[in-house]
């Protein structure tokens, strides 16, 4: 489902020396953010969760969930050594059945794929996340619309999604963006995305908006010291029908 972009083989790498903890360390500010959000959203839901993890990473985010509600957990992601990482760390916890898919993005207009994740969450999705991911997809698929209308379709009424990615601020030179670019290569061998391939904040609002969400939650923060790069994260509600 989705055909798996060139990047992906970066991120088994990464995958490898455990992909979500080389970036927790890489962006911490922005993880501290995102992991407050995800706590303060689980709080509102009683019943079980049936999550779909769009850019999923290894078992990082689905761990956060298992330690703090119960349910179903559908995670996709290109890299095919963090899909294995999920699948292999969470099948031994049991308050979250696990399942994982590699595969891009794209997978949500995969005709079975609705079909498919109704099988394994036993139901519709009552929340979408989508985490540091959306600049990784456009490289593949620069259909963001097209992801964020998808998730609002498949939610099911009074689901929530959860989307934050990384931008910078168009206020900064070119020279202040590469200085974190060089940055970022140089401590994590990432191939570091140049500014236009991020989504701003202020777009992302507008996407949301337009697919028929309605934000309630947006946080801003660095990504980390010393850093130019930022970080953003919209909690944005399907309402009840």
């Amino acid at each position: 489902m989705g055909e798996l972009h060139s990047d992906a083989r970066e991120f088994d790498g990464f995958a490898r020396r455990g992909y979500e903890e080389v970036f927790n360390r890489a962006f911490p500010f922005a993880y501290a953010e995102f992991l407050d959000v995800l706590e303060t959203t689980l709080l509102q839901y009683g019943a079980p969760l049936k999550v779909i993890d769009i850019g999923c990473g290894d078992d990082w985010t689905a761990s956060q969930i298992a330690e703090r509600h119960h349910g179903h957990y559908l995670g996709i992601d290109p890299s095919v050594d963090a899909i294995s990482n999920l699948e292999e760390k969470l099948q031994s916890q049991p308050s979250l059945n696990v399942a994982g898919i590699a595969g891009s993005a794209e997978v949500l207009e995969n005709e079975d794929f609705e079909r498919i994740s109704g099988t394994l969450l036993l139901g519709k999705p009552n929340l979408f996340i989508c985490n540091a991911a959306v600049h990784q997809i456009k490289k593949s698929w620069d259909q963001i619309p097209t992801m964020v209308r998808r998730a609002f379709e498949m939610l099911s009424d009074g689901g929530k999604l959860i989307l934050g990615d990384y931008f910078y601020d168009q206020k900064l030179t070119s020279a202040e963006v590469e200085i974190t670019r060089n940055w970022i290569k140089a401590e994590y061998g990432q191939t570091p995305t140049p500014r236009e391939g991020f989504v701003d904040p202020e777009t992302m609002r507008s996407y949301l908006e337009e697919a028929g969400f309605k934000v309630e939650v947006f946080g801003k923060t660095q990504a980390r010291e010393g850093l130019t790069i930022e970080y953003y994260v919209f909690v944005a509600s399907k309402p009840q029908a």
